[in-house]
Formats: C-alpha cells, sequence, structure tokens
C-alpha cells in the first residue's frame, strides 16, 4: 500500500538523519526539487526555508506552480524528486511506479474581492451566480465570476458539493467571456482585482500569501481550519505528497520533514490539518 511505502522511506530518512545530520557532506550541497498544484506552494516555501536551515547541506527548490497533473508528470519523467498534488494517483499513474499519500486539508472557500459588501453565501445562491440567475450583488454592482478550468481540481470540489452547483459549473463555463483562472495564482489575482469578483480559493493559500480577497461564510459556516476539524465546515481540500519508485535519501529527509510534528506547527498556522 502507498500508506506502507511512504512510512517506510520516512523511516529510512530518520535513520539516515540520526547516523549524520545532514544527507551530504559538508563541502557539497545536493538540490530536491518539490513542484505541484499552486495553492501548496507559498506554505511549501516556508518548510524548505526552515528544513535547509537544519540540514545545510541540502537544498530545497520550490518552482512555480505546475499544476497537479503537471507536477505528477515531472515526478514520472524525474524532472523533481516530489510533487503535491490536489487529488489521489489514478491507476494508471499507480502502475507507473508512483506513491502518494495523504498530506493534509485545508478549508475550500468562496472568496471575494475586497470591495465587496457581502459576507456569505449559500450553495443554491452561488449555483445561481454560476448560472447567470444573479448578475448583481446587493448594491447593484455586476458580479463577476472567476472559474477554473472544467478539469481543475476547485471545479471538482464545487461540483461535489451538490448536483445543483454541479449543473451550474456546467451552465457557467459554457457561457462566453466568462473569466478562466489557470492556477491559484492566476486565481488570486483575478478575484483580487476584478470588480465584484467571487470565486474559490483554499485557507491555505490565503494565509501563506498574505492575500486580502474576503473569505465568505458558506451556508451559515465559517471557513476555518477549527471548524474544519471538528466537522462543521463542508468544503475542504485535501494535498497528497506524490513520490517516484527510488527517491533519493535527500528526498526521502524532506519527505519525512513534511510529515513531522515540526512541520504541522507551522501547517496549523497556515490553516492546515493533517488527514483524516
Amino acid at each position: 500500500m502507498a500508506t506502507d511505502f511512504f512510512a517506510r522511506l520516512c523511516r529510512i530518512a530518520a535513520l539516515v538523519l540520526l547516523a549524520g545530520g545532514a544527507v551530504a557532506p559538508a563541502a557539497a550541497s545536493t538540490t530536491i526539487a518539490i513542484g505541484g498544484t499552486g495553492s501548496a506552494l507559498p506554505a511549501l516555501r516556508a518548510l524548505a526555508d526552515r528544513f535547509q536551515a537544519d540540514h545545510p547541506g541540502i537544498l530545497v527548490d520550490v518552482p512555480s506552480s505546475l499544476g497537479t497533473n503537471g507536477g505528477i508528470r515531472a515526478v514520472t519523467a524525474k524532472a523533481i524528486d516530489l510533487s503535491v498534488s490536489a487529488r489521489p494517483l489514478t491507476a494508471a499513474e499507480n502502475a507507473a511506479g508512483l506513491h502518494a499519500v495523504a498530506w493534509g486539508r485545508t478549508p475550500f472557500m468562496v472568496v471575494v474581492s475586497p470591495k465587496v459588501g457581502e459576507s456569505a453565501i449559500t450553495l443554491d445562491g452561488l449555483a445561481d451566480i454560476l448560472t447567470g440567475r444573479q448578475s448583481h450583488w446587493s448594491n447593484g454592482d455586476p458580479i463577476t465570476p472567476v472559474l477554473r478550468p472544467p478539469s481543475d481540481s476547485d471545479s471538482t470540489i464545487l461540483a461535489a458539493a451538490s448536483p445543483a452547483l454541479a449543473a451550474a459549473l456546467d451552465t457557467a463555463h459554457a457561457r462566453p467571456g466568462m473569466l478562466i483562472a489557470v492556477t491559484d495564482q492566476d486565481a488570486a489575482a483575478m478575484i483580487s482585482t476584478a470588480h465584484g469578483a467571487i470565486g474559490t480559493l483554499t485557507l491555505v493559500q490565503k494565509i501563506a500569501e498574505g492575500l486580502t480577497v474576503k473569505p465568505l461564510t458558506l451556508d451559515g459556516r465559517t471557513p476555518d481550519a477549527a471548524a474544519l476539524a471538528a466537522g462543521l465546515y463542508p468544503l475542504s481540500k485535501t494535498y497528497w505528497i506524490v513520490v517516484g519508485p527510488a527517491p533519493s535519501a535527500e528526498a526521502q529527509a524532506f519527505l519525512a520533514y513534511l510529515t513531522s510534528p515540526q512541520a504541522f506547527r507551522l501547517l496549523d498556522s497556515f490553516g492546515m490539518i493533517p488527514p483524516p
């Protein structure tokens, strides 16, 4: 099982670190790369900084967003060592020798641009906005929905929330002139700047990037980590760490750190909680 594989790697990494502190000799540095879905990258960079401070022989490169699928392809091609995915692996990806384990989850939020006056929304209300049945905010300003591509994990999460929302997303993607953000960072920029914008982001991205977008309560529930952990907030995004069949000792060491209590003390401040 993937979980057993992951646990075995972490045990090996721990033994390596105990044996020698840093994996690489003091005179040399080894670079590992981790990429993937954009919403997790700012938190990953903060973790990489702390890891490198304790392991000066290892440099961790976190490139710009590759997306979930791009990150998985990059691990398969051995272009990067690890990736963060917003979905579990497919059967074909597992058959190719990749392994993944649930890393953490964060509230998946409906957010608006800072100047929008509303503070709450319902799933039915969001469906009305996506279909165009509601085209203006309560103050008369036009609403500007910011969509993600149909295959994106954000669209998948919304579609799973209710049949009405799934149908509304299909309608929205067919409407001409809609704004579509390809990456999480594109979405944040569009929602922050477009007049009357509404879209979706994760809490971990909002906190880690210091975004000024405004989260809305959803069906009366506040999108924070405590509510998610208590089962009170309905929408979340789960992240998986993806690794190839033969990761280096340095990659194993960083992998072990990402799931450690030290890492989750920082991730907690970003609104990310361990998987159930």
